[in-house]
């Protein structure tokens, strides 16, 4: 009997999120949702259209054999047109608690695997929006949330794609996407302003909440904004560490300042989720409070 099986007497299942770039498994306990271990594996991206069967079987090792495991639930990009099979979106306003009505689920060597729909709607710009992945967050942070309050909240998750989702009570009203993550990236990766630097701890909090600042005073100047990156490092010795915190500061700063406006958020008065990877959603925080908006961590 394998060390897993000794520490439950129910069977445990497999959630998993299937991203772009990677795949993380956990196999948790059902009834009390204890995490007893955590695998990963290739990304959407990695993967050719025919090989992710065998990715899921190889990650998850031991866990069908010898654990006994027989239900794996997956969300994220794995369900669109880039990964295993597509789940087709639902339509905003929905509620977050009808998700699990709308998995589709395929038993394959005896295994059921569902895979969990993403959302769509159009946004705060009135243009097509979507989610993909972050419908799983949200009802994570739904079952979390400390009161059952109807009244209106805004939820932020800091990523790749950052989403501004609203809500009223567990419905999604509505949700405005931002490709913050994704322009650092192609930024530091392709230009000359900062070097590629992974969204780990901030080296330099005075240089990130400068670019923040900066965002905050010209909300209509990023695209110009951002030379000053460039010539901090050429002219006032600024490092390549205290470059890329003032590249993110910049992004950060000014997709937090548009999507207040677009949301009316209130500030000094409501409190702001930020779910996502610690150190991500800590920069969000740490530019939130600089303006006077109480963040709200959940993990």
């Amino acid at each position: 009997m394998s060390a897993v099986q000794k520490q439950n007497t129910e069977m445990p299942i497999i959630c998993g999120m299937w991203g772009t770039t990677s795949l993380t498994l956990s196999l948790v306990n059902a009834k009390t949702g204890l995490i007893l271990e955590t695998r990963t594996g290739s990304g959407v991206s990695k993967l050719s259209s025919g090989s992710f069967e065998k990715e899921l079987f190889s990650t998850c090792g031991n866990w069908f054999s010898e654990v006994g495991v027989s239900e794996v639930y997956l969300g994220g990009m794995v369900g669109s047109t880039l990964g295993w099979w597509e789940v087709p979106y639902i339509e905003c306003p929905t509620l977050l608690s009808e998700l699990p009505n709308h998995t589709v689920s395929k038993t394959i060597k005896g295994v059921r695997i569902s895979i969990s729909p993403g959302l769509k709607c159009k946004n705060l710009l009135d243009e097509c929006d979507v989610i993909r992945g972050e419908e799983i967050e949200l009802l994570a942070w739904l079952y979390a949330r400390p009161d059952e309050s109807e009244a209106r909240s805004l939820v932020c998750i800091p990523g790749t794609h950052t989403k501004w989702v609203e809500l009223k009570g567990d419905v999604v009203t509505r949700f405005q996407t931002s490709v913050t993550g994704e322009l650092f990236d192609v930024l530091t990766e392709n230009g000359v302003l900062a070097t590629k630097s992974a969204l780990t701890d901030i080296s330099s909090e005075f240089a990130f909440l400068a670019g923040v600042d900066a965002s905050l005073r010209h909300p209509h100047s990023l695209i110009q904004l951002m030379m000053s990156v460039r010539a901090r490092s050429l002219l006032a010795g600024q490092t390549s560490e205290e470059a890329a915190d003032r590249l993110s500061g910049l992004l950060i700063g000014a997709d937090i300042a548009s999507a207040l406006v677009l949301t009316k958020f209130q500030e000094g008065r409501d409190s702001l989720p930020v779910i996502g990877t610690q150190n991500l959603a800590e920069r969000y925080a740490i530019a939130l409070r600089q303006i006077g908006v109480t963040p709200l961590p959940l993990n």
